[in-house]
């Protein structure tokens, strides 16, 4: 898969694809987060925002980097974490497609794409169940995901003065 995850394109079935189809598709996917990040601290003036942007892309190429390497014995020595899922931004709206947003909609809009990569990771964690590793790799990526939307419903909920 050589071209960017389209955030507007369906899922693909992954019953029909082979194992190594479905590492290409999910580093494309952090490979299009990364990309989403970096974008972001090239086009803001605020401090704040522009270095949680940048921990968001490095964080996002480490998941590259760990799909594309997936070292069995490296996985198995991070310790699990279980995020609390603060649903702050789940079903708050984004501008309208053209409209430029702000900072508190780009937070919004990067949040809700942070879930809906958790719950992909999490549906791979299920469709993996009989095999081990891949299983648990899976929800430690899915929960990597739900960290990074905690960080954003943070800064979210800061921004908007503790209001929600």
């Amino acid at each position: 898969m050589d071209k960017p995850f389209d955030w507007t394109q369906k899922r693909p079935d992954f019953d029909t694809m082979t194992y190594e189809e479905t590492i290409r598709f999910c580093i494309a996917l952090e490979q299009a987060a990364a990309a989403f990040y970096e974008e972001l601290v090239q086009g803001t003036d605020d401090p704040v925002a522009k270095a949680l942007f940048g921990e968001l892309a490095l964080m996002e190429r480490g998941h590259e980097q760990r799909l594309e390497q997936l070292d069995e014995e490296a996985f198995f020595e991070t310790v699990p974490t279980t995020i609390i899922d603060l649903k702050t931004t789940d079903y708050l709206e984004v501008a309208e497609p053209g409209q430029e947003l702000t900072t508190q909609g780009i937070l919004i809009l990067a949040a809700q794409r942070e879930k809906a990569t958790r719950d992909l990771y999490a549906e791979l964690a299920l469709r993996y169940a009989a095999e081990p590793f891949l299983h648990e790799f899976f929800k430690m990526m899915a929960e990597e995901e739900a960290k990074h939307k905690y960080i954003l419903e943070e800064e979210y909920e800061r921004m908007m003065g503790g209001e929600m």
